[in-house]
C-alpha cells in the first residue's frame, strides 16, 4: 500500500483556497436551498468536507445574527482557516509578500528606532561614549479596500475541470493589483487610504544617482531591496541583471504595478498592518458595473442586476495599512 505523503504548506494553503471558492460556489448556486446539501453532492470526498459543511450549516441557521469572517465569536473562528489558505496565496503574489516588512498591528502605537547608539575603540580607564537611542512611534489606523469581482453564474458552478482555479486566480490578481497599485504608487493619504511609498520622493536621474541618495538618507540600511516591472527589467543594462533576482547586488521584487519605476526600498523599514480579508457572495444584488461607481447613486446611475443577467458578485474587502520612513525609498524611471 503506497504511503501518502504530508503536504506542504504551500500545498495546504491551495488546498484551503480551492475549499474556500467551493464554498463560495455553493452559497452561489443554491438560490436559498441548503448550501450545505450542494457541497456534500459535489464534494463529500474532499479533506476539508467536515469543515466547510459546517461553516455551511451555520450560515443558514434561522434566528441568529448573521455572522462575517470579521466577528470574533461567530464565523470568523470557522472561515479563517479558509480564507487563511487564500490569503497566503494573495501575500506571496504581492510585492508586501515578497519583501520581508515589519509587521505590526492595527491601532497600536509602536516604536521604531530612528537613531543608532554611538560606539567608538576605548582605552583602559578611558570613559566609554553614552547617546541616546532615537526612537519614532508608528500608529496605523484600521483601513480598508475593498471591491466586487462579477462572474457568470456558469463558471461559479464548477462544472469544468480548472473553474475553482480560475476564480481563485481572478480573485488573486485583482487583490494584488488593487494592493500593488497603491503602496508602489506616488498618491498621497486620504482618510480612507494609505500613502504609496513614492509620495514626496524626487525621482533620480539614474541608477547610480539613485543608490546615492539612498544611501545618503539611509546608510545603515538593513535590507535593500529593488522593486520594478517585468517591462523595466528589460531595458536594464544586460551585466547587471546576470545574477537571477539581483540587480547591482541587491535583490529584486518584479511587479507590473511598479511601471517605468525602478524602486529601491529598505524593506525593514516598512510597517505592515494586515488583517486578512472578507469575502461574501451574491447573485441577487443590483450593483454598479463601474470602476469608479456614482457616491451615492443618482437617478441617471446605471444598475446590473446580477439575477437578471445570471451573473454573481463576490465581494472582497482586505484590511491592510503601512508606513514608511523618510529616506527609506528612493526611484528613477526607465525610459
Amino acid at each position: 500500500m503506497e504511503r501518502l505523503q504530508p503536504l506542504t504548506n504551500e500545498q495546504y494553503d491551495q488546498l484551503e483556497a480551492t475549499e474556500l471558492m467551493r464554498m463560495l460556489a455553493s452559497l452561489a448556486c443554491t438560490h436559498g436551498a441548503d448550501p450545505a446539501d450542494y457541497y456534500r453532492a459535489r464534494w463529500a470526498s474532499s479533506p476539508l468536507a467536515s469543515s466547510v459543511t459546517k461553516m455551511l450549516t451555520w450560515s443558514t441557521k434561522a434566528a441568529v445574527p448573521p455572522g462575517t469572517t470579521t466577528d470574533a465569536t461567530w464565523a470568523a473562528p470557522l472561515t479563517a482557516r479558509l480564507t487563511g489558505g487564500f490569503l497566503a496565496l494573495v501575500r506571496k503574489a504581492s510585492v508586501l509578500g515578497q519583501l520581508g516588512v515589519t509587521p505590526v498591528p492595527f491601532a497600536t502605537p509602536m516604536l521604531v528606532q530612528i537613531a543608532g547608539a554611538s560606539c567608538r575603540w576605548v582605552g583602559q580607564g578611558s570613559p566609554k561614549p553614552v547617546t541616546t537611542l532615537g526612537f519614532g512611534s508608528v500608529t496605523l489606523s484600521r483601513l480598508k479596500g475593498g471591491g466586487v469581482v462579477v462572474v457568470t453564474r456558469e463558471l461559479m458552478t464548477f462544472a469544468a475541470p480548472g473553474s475553482e482555479l480560475a476564480v481563485q486566480q481572478i480573485l488573486t490578481n485583482e487583490l494584488t493589483t488593487f494592493i500593488d497599485g497603491t503602496f508602489l504608487s506616488a498618491a498621497a493619504a486620504t482618510p480612507a487610504s494609505p500613502a504609496g511609498i513614492l509620495a514626496g520622493v524626487v525621482a533620480s536621474a539614474d541608477v547610480n544617482a539613485c543608490l546615492s541618495a539612498f544611501f545618503a538618507a539611509r546608510p545603515a540600511a538593513v535590507a535593500p531591496t529593488w522593486i520594478l516591472s517585468p517591462a523595466a527589467i528589460g531595458k536594464l543594462a544586460p551585466a547587471e541583471t546576470t545574477v537571477p533576482g539581483r540587480f547591482r547586488g541587491f535583490p529584486l521584487v518584479l511587479s507590473p504595478s511598479a511601471g517605468p519605476n525602478v524602486i529601491l526600498v529598505d524593506a525593514p523599514a516598512v510597517s505592515v498592518a494586515d488583517d486578512g480579508l472578507e469575502l461574501d457572495v451574491s447573485d441577487q444584488a443590483l450593483v454598479q458595473m463601474d470602476s469608479a461607481p456614482t457616491d451615492p447613486p443618482t437617478a441617471a446611475t446605471i444598475m446590473t442586476s446580477l439575477w437578471q443577467d445570471n451573473l454573481v458578485g463576490i465581494r472582497v474587502e482586505r484590511f491592510i495599512n503601512w508606513q514608511v520612513p523618510t529616506g527609506a525609498v528612493q526611484y528613477f524611471v526607465t525610459t
